[in-house]
């Protein structure tokens, strides 16, 4: 498998995640609102540290929680996680 196929099976992976998880405050959460303002979705910092918590227990990674608050939208979270190594 390719390098760009392997990035692309992993966000999409990460995706998946994130809007299962997403959909338990909203249910009509889909993969376009990934790409929407944070500021434009209901989800409030508590809702951002859970899917944070989430992407670093499937990375295998710790982050910085001042790092991801930064992200505008989750498609940014997803791509800061794909960015890291596992230690």
């Amino acid at each position: 498998m390719s390098t760009t196929a392997t990035a692309t099976t992993e966000t999409a992976h990460l995706a998946g995640l994130m809007v299962d998880k997403l959909r338990v405050w909203n249910p009509d959460f889909s993969l376009e609102d990934l790409d929407r303002p944070l500021a434009d979705l209901d989800v409030d910092s508590l809702d951002r540290l859970e899917v944070v918590h989430l992407l670093e227990k499937e990375r295998g990674v710790t982050v910085d929680l001042t790092d991801t608050m930064k992200f505008k939208t989750f498609r940014e979270h997803i791509n800061y996680f794909l960015s890291l190594k596992p230690a």
